[in-house]
Protein backbone atom coordinates (compact mmCIF):
# COMPACT_ATOMS: atom_id res chain seq x y z
CA UNK A 1 0.00 0.00 0.00
CA UNK A 2 1.24 3.51 -0.90
CA UNK A 3 1.02 6.29 1.61
CA UNK A 4 0.91 9.95 0.56
CA UNK A 5 1.50 12.99 2.73
CA UNK A 6 -0.38 16.20 2.00
CA UNK A 7 1.60 19.28 1.17
CA UNK A 8 1.82 21.76 4.03
CA UNK A 9 0.04 24.40 1.90
CA UNK A 10 -2.89 22.03 1.28
CA UNK A 11 -3.60 21.37 4.94
CA UNK A 12 -6.41 23.34 6.55
CA UNK A 13 -5.63 24.48 10.07
CA UNK A 14 -7.96 22.99 12.66
CA UNK A 15 -9.06 26.42 13.91
CA UNK A 16 -10.39 27.35 10.44
CA UNK A 17 -12.19 24.03 9.99
CA UNK A 18 -13.88 24.40 13.39
CA UNK A 19 -14.79 28.03 12.70
CA UNK A 20 -16.57 27.08 9.45
CA UNK A 21 -18.67 24.45 11.21
CA UNK A 22 -19.92 27.01 13.74
CA UNK A 23 -20.99 29.44 11.00
CA UNK A 24 -23.49 26.95 9.60
CA UNK A 25 -24.90 26.28 13.05
CA UNK A 26 -25.37 30.01 13.73
CA UNK A 27 -27.13 30.66 10.41
CA UNK A 28 -29.52 27.79 11.01
CA UNK A 29 -30.23 29.08 14.50
CA UNK A 30 -31.14 32.57 13.16
CA UNK A 31 -33.48 31.17 10.53
CA UNK A 32 -35.16 29.00 13.14
CA UNK A 33 -35.77 31.99 15.45
CA UNK A 34 -37.30 33.94 12.57
CA UNK A 35 -39.56 31.01 11.73
CA UNK A 36 -40.58 30.58 15.36
CA UNK A 37 -41.39 34.28 15.71
CA UNK A 38 -43.47 34.25 12.51
CA UNK A 39 -45.33 31.22 13.84
CA UNK A 40 -46.10 33.04 17.10
CA UNK A 41 -47.29 36.11 15.21
CA UNK A 42 -49.61 33.99 13.05
CA UNK A 43 -51.03 32.57 16.26
CA UNK A 44 -51.48 35.99 17.91
CA UNK A 45 -50.67 39.13 15.89
CA UNK A 46 -50.85 41.40 18.94
CA UNK A 47 -48.34 39.38 21.02
CA UNK A 48 -45.77 41.51 22.83
CA UNK A 49 -42.02 41.06 22.61
CA UNK A 50 -41.99 40.04 26.27
CA UNK A 51 -44.55 37.29 25.62
CA UNK A 52 -42.60 36.07 22.59
CA UNK A 53 -39.38 36.00 24.61
CA UNK A 54 -41.04 33.93 27.33
CA UNK A 55 -42.51 31.48 24.83
CA UNK A 56 -39.17 31.06 23.00
CA UNK A 57 -37.05 31.04 26.18
CA UNK A 58 -34.81 33.85 24.95
CA UNK A 59 -34.09 37.44 25.98
CA UNK A 60 -36.50 40.17 24.95
CA UNK A 61 -33.63 41.87 23.11
CA UNK A 62 -33.14 38.75 20.97
CA UNK A 63 -36.79 38.94 19.90
CA UNK A 64 -36.42 42.65 19.11
CA UNK A 65 -33.36 41.96 16.91
CA UNK A 66 -35.20 39.22 15.02
CA UNK A 67 -38.24 41.47 14.53
CA UNK A 68 -35.97 44.18 13.11
CA UNK A 69 -34.49 41.65 10.65
CA UNK A 70 -37.98 40.56 9.59
CA UNK A 71 -39.05 44.20 9.12
CA UNK A 72 -35.99 44.91 6.94
CA UNK A 73 -36.89 41.89 4.79
CA UNK A 74 -40.47 43.26 4.52
CA UNK A 75 -41.85 40.05 6.03
CA UNK A 76 -43.72 41.88 8.79
CA UNK A 77 -45.02 45.37 9.50
CA UNK A 78 -46.22 46.97 12.71
CA UNK A 79 -49.73 48.47 12.49
CA UNK A 80 -51.05 50.81 15.14
CA UNK A 81 -49.32 52.02 18.27
CA UNK A 82 -47.04 50.28 20.71
CA UNK A 83 -49.77 49.48 23.19
CA UNK A 84 -52.74 48.50 21.02
CA UNK A 85 -50.98 47.70 17.76
CA UNK A 86 -50.49 44.38 15.99
CA UNK A 87 -48.08 42.75 13.54
CA UNK A 88 -49.11 42.27 9.92
CA UNK A 89 -47.38 39.38 8.14
CA UNK A 90 -46.64 39.77 4.43
CA UNK A 91 -46.52 36.58 2.42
Amino acid sequence: MLKFNALQSAKVPESIATKNQNVTKDVTKDVTKETEILSLLRENASMTTTEMAQRLSVNRRTVQRELEKLKKKNCIERKGGRRYGYWEIHG
